[in-house]
């Protein structure tokens, strides 16, 4: 493969001005206002929601080297994005974007360029640069990013027209970032840029001698995908948990929060591939993907939601196995420990409340499922709150030894008693719940039988869910954007949001009011 790399050791290279734009994730667009802020959340997530918010990577059409074939196959992570998909998956992602007022007019129409608005989305409108003068000379279709496994960092892969314009092109944008001085080679048609010259030259003699897309794993995890659709992404979950390196950097980023290292389970380690896709619908955006042996966390459980009441608006909640309980309790007993709670703090919790915090812990091992009801939320007093907890439908729902879990919630509902606050114990189906009030249990239709819930989640049977229904959620987005009419009318296009999991198969889907 023909390539340029950084000047030799007799030449002095140049490198990037600080803050390269090929380093970590891309940072957030810079906003001045609270609207923005919340609008750009919604908005731009549909843009870049494959990279769960930073990277994803799609299936091209067309010829010459895809981003894979310039990276090394020593990448344990690895994401690409295509800025000219195919024009299905382009007309309906722009569609959805027309969709937002304060994007509408800035977007076009379905002919617009979607490079333009990844540059202008990824550094944001205070940044100085002519797309059509500065970037559009020399910038590619296909953008790609691969974690290397040795030395433990990042580099980015840019299809680039213009090599000499690309090195002028990415210095420029680097100057609208924050993030450290970065260098640049080039091969194959790519623009290879990471935080050291030594990491890019090393990235570039991996991928001449043994790229990723040779690697079998990595192939299989591609052929797997099917219908790449507008981003897809692979990542070797299991390897970068278990790299000696990685601990430390937990640690040091510990040390400097001043926080205790973090813990990782045993069983986040005997992950494997984690393999996802994006794709886009006339009304929708899905990312969808595989964790290899993530079904182990939660055993043969089911999270059931068949009964949840149909005028849900929020609801989240997880099945799990015995093994992760486990850890689960161990891990919040630590976290007592290091917030200085000790076990006389513990203990005099547990004499003024009636309940002792593992007990409470307990509960959030149980398949716990948590569910916020319609009913009142039209009357909410804004940040202060409704005028009685009893005008609102909110539950919890628990699952396990229903003798055990009934002593817990009563005590919890005597110890809510005397601040005020009245709450009722019931018994569901294989558990208990503690609610606001009696509506808060009574499920109607059953929240899997809306159309809303089915348009965001897609399994029959989940091991896990989170959902937002944002059409009956209007009324508190009304009172919170506080009169800001753009906030609202941004967000009336979102019809509903879930994450949801069936074993090794999981799902995060936005969909669109029509």
């Amino acid at each position: 493969m023909p390539d340029s790399s950084a000047p030799g050791p007799e030449e002095t290279p140049s490198p990037l001005e600080p803050g390269s734009a090929g380093e970590n994730s891309a940072p957030e667009p810079r906003t001045r206002r609270t609207r923005n802020l919340v609008i750009g959340g919604a908005v731009v997530g549909v843009l870049a929601l494959g990279g769960a918010g930073a990277y994803a990577y799609t299936a091209l059409s067309g010829g010459g080297a895809q981003p894979h074939d310039v990276l090394p196959g020593n990448a344990l992570a690895y994401a690409r994005v295509d800025l000219d998909p195919s024009a299905g998956q382009k007309v309906e992602i722009l569609r959805l974007l027309q969709k937002f007022p304060d994007l509408k007019d800035s977007i076009g129409d379905e002919n617009a360029d979607l490079r333009e608005l990844f540059i202008k989305n990824t550094f944001g409108e205070d940044c100085d640069v002519d797309f059509a003068a500065d970037v559009e000379p020399w910038l590619g279709q296909r953008v790609g990013m691969a974690l290397l496994s040795e030395p433990l960092e990042p580099v980015i892969a840019v299809q680039v027209d213009d090599e000499t314009k690309a090195r002028a092109g990415v210095a420029q944008l680097t100057e609208c970032s924050d993030d450290e001085t970065s260098a640049i080679a080039f091969l194959d048609g790519y623009a290879i840029v990471g935080p050291e010259q030594a990491t890019v030259d090393a990235a570039v003699a991996g991928a001449k001698r043994a790229p990723l897309g040779e690697k079998a794993e990595f192939a299989q995890a591609l052929d797997s995908i099917g219908d790449q659709g507008i981003a897809s992404g692979w990542m070797d979950y299991g390897a970068i948990m278990s790299h000696p390196d990685f601990e430390g950097l937990l640690a040091e980023g510990a040390q400097a929060s001043g926080q205790p290292p973090v813990e990782i389970p045993e069983m986040m380690s005997e992950l494997g591939a984690v393999t996802l896709v994006v794709r886009a619908e006339s009304s929708a955006i899905e990312l969808r993907g595989t964790a290899e042996g993530s079904g182990n966390i939660y055993g043969d459980s089911t999270l059931d939601v068949a009964d949840v009441p149909d005028s849900t608006v929020f609801a989240a909640g997880s099945a799990a196995s015995e093994e992760f309980d486990g850890w689960y309790e161990s891990m919040m007993t630590e976290s007592l420990a290091t917030a200085g709670i000790d076990e006389q703090t513990a203990a005099e919790f547990e004499t003024t409340m009636g309940v002792s915090l593992e007990e409470i812990f307990s509960l959030f091992a149980s398949g716990p499922l948590l569910t916020v009801g319609e009913r009142g939320l039209a009357d909410m007093g804004g940040f202060t709150g409704p005028e009685s907890v009893g005008s609102l439908d909110v539950a919890l729902r628990t699952h396990g030894d229903q003798a055990e879990l009934r002593d817990i919630h009563e005590r919890l509902a005597e110890a809510a008693a005397m601040l005020g606050v009245e709450l009722v114990v019931e018994d569901i189906e294989g558990g208990v719940a503690l609610a606001t009030a009696p509506s808060a249990l009574e499920a109607g239709a059953g929240l899997t039988s809306t159309e809303a819930f089915r348009s965001v989640v897609p399994f029959d049977t989940v091991t896990s869910v989170s959902y937002v229904d944002f059409d009956k959620l209007q009324p508190v987005i009304e009172v919170f954007a506080e009169g800001d009419e753009a906030v609202v009318k941004n967000l009336e296009p979102l019809r509903a949001l879930g994450a949801s999991a069936s074993g090794d198969e999981f799902s995060l889907r936005l969909s669109f009011n029509d």
